[in-house]
Parts: C-alpha cells; structure tokens; sequence
C-alpha cells in the first residue's frame, strides 16, 4: 500500500478546510492537517475552540504553519497514510514542495483547486465571522487581498456551489484518478 497526498488548495473563504473535513470523514484511515489548527497550536491558543483573527496571520507564523505542516506531511506519508491538507496553497514553492514530497516518497498525488468569485468568498468568510467557532474566520479584508502566485495547474473544480455538490464533484476527481 502507497500513501497519498490529497492537497485541496484555493483562496481563503472557497471552502478548502469544509472539503477537506469531508474527505478526512469519507476515505478510512486518512489523515488531516489543518494549518489554521497548527496555527492556533503555535501561537499557544486551543485549536478546538479559538479562532484566528487578521492579527494572528503574520509572516513568521505562517512560516512556521508551512514548515511544521510539511513536516507532520512527511511522517505520515513514510507511515503510508492518506494525508489531507486544505490549504490555500497561493505560494508556488509550496504547490511544487508538495508534489515533490508526493514523489520522493512515492506517494500518490491528488492536487485540487477550489475556486469561486471573490464576492462569494467575501460572504463566506463574512458569515463564519458572524457565526464564529471556525479557526479560519479572517476579515473580509484579506479575503479580498488574497492573491495566487505563480501559475496553478491543479485540476480545478468550481466552489460555487452548495458545499454538497462541491464534496460530490471533488470525491469524484479523487476517486477517478
């Protein structure tokens, strides 16, 4: 058995971390890394109950996020384990970071792209404000100044959608690879 690496990247507020709770609960035995838990983890705060604010996304921290995540990543693709990230994945080095860590321990790799307008990601992310609990509740602010860089040639799938439909078609991209 081969471990496998499922990357659910996309701007905040596409449901990247709603997909990967879904996929993490579907597909036995499979883990999930949450960067907004690792975050809360680092800054010292109850990742079960606290939520992150503009504030706590600096720099420092998320490089931290990025290395610690890489890390646990690695560990469990050598225990052959199925390894979800949501992630946003908008820095290139980290999208290609990935895929090498897939090859190098010759895990399979299934990248996804979530994509939606800006306005519906601005909504998102307003309405997990409003109803708070959620780790990743971040302005509307920074939603609307997330930007990808470099190209993206992950398969993409359309998160426009109710998050039923969004779970189906990515399950699906998943299950067909």
């Amino acid at each position: 058995m081969v471990g496998r690496l499922i990357c659910i990247g996309g701007l905040p507020g596409v449901g990247k971390t709603r997909v990967a709770q879904y996929l993490a609960g579907v597909i036995i035995g499979s883990v999930m890394l949450d960067p907004d838990k690792i975050r809360l983890e680092i800054l010292g705060r109850e990742p079960e109950s606290d939520t992150l604010v503009d504030a706590d996304i600096t720099e420092d921290t998320t490089a931290q996020v990025i290395e610690l995540m890489y890390i646990q990543a690695q560990s469990l693709l050598e225990e052959r384990k199925t390894v979800i990230i949501g992630s946003a994945f908008n820095l290139e080095f980290m999208r290609v970071q990935y895929e090498d860590l897939a090859k190098h321990s010759q895990a399979e790799f299934m990248p996804i792209w979530l994509e939606s307008s800006a306005l519906l990601r601005i909504e998102r992310a307003q309405r997990r404000l409003d109803e708070g609990g959620n780790p990743s509740a971040v302005s509307q602010e920074r939603v609307k100044n997330a930007v990808i860089y470099g190209q993206v040639d992950w398969p993409i799938i359309d998160a426009s959608g109710d998050i039923s439909s969004v779970n189906k078609a990515v399950l699906e991209k998943i299950q067909a690879r």
